[in-house]
């Protein structure tokens, strides 16, 4: 289908030097824009692994079968400390996700998290919680990571990204804002 695309393409400019010269630019431009690691429309680098969205309205559509390689149990070390991440199969158009973080083998923090479809696409619903399961948000209130991009082995949520590296092995990136500095915290995560 592309070679006909191509040949008609071809015929339908004044030469077959300037049609080639016309392609070889585009893809040049193309080879280009994926070499800098662009961003599609309504998007920006949030930092080097994370995106942001930045128009709601070009949100990919996407469904819950999208990310089914993030079901299981997964296990590693962050901030000072190890955790554990555990993700449900798919139902009713959602996943549950609960992390726990601990020092010294003593939880220092939860979160209970949902992998939603939500108009066409996915997100991430957040709620945190302190080693004596008081809330950090209030009671009605949650933190939204709506879904940017995904690829094959990549999803990219609003400030957070999950990426395969193996069926065993998962790179996660999450934007940190603290004290008005945002930095980008990096877990890897072994299945279980």
């Amino acid at each position: 289908m592309l070679n006909i695309q191509i040949n008609f393409f071809i015929r339908t400019v004044r030469s077959r030097t300037h049609a080639l010269s016309i392609l070889r630019t585009a893809f040049l431009a193309h080879l280009i824009m994926v070499g800098l690691g662009s961003v599609a429309l309504g998007q920006s680098r949030n930092t080097p692994n994370t995106l942001k969205l930045d128009d709601p309205s070009t949100r990919p559509m996407a469904t819950i079968e999208s990310v089914a390689w993030l079901v299981g149990s997964w296990k590693g070390e962050a901030f000072g400390g190890d955790f554990e991440e555990i993700w449900t199969a798919a139902s009713s158009g959602t996943m549950v996700g609960m992390f726990k973080l601990m020092h010294n083998n003593q939880p220092t923090m939860y979160e209970f998290m949902l992998l939603i479809e939500d108009k066409g696409s996915l997100s991430v619903q957040i709620k945190h919680f302190n080693a004596d399961f008081t809330g950090w948000e209030e009671k009605s209130e949650f933190v939204s990571f709506p879904l940017v991009k995904i690829t094959a082995n990549a999803v990219y949520f609003d400030g957070m990204t999950y990426r395969r590296d193996g069926p065993d092995r998962l790179n996660v990136y999450v934007v940190i804002e603290n004290d008005g500095v945002v930095q980008e915290e990096k877990l890897v995560f072994h299945r279980v």
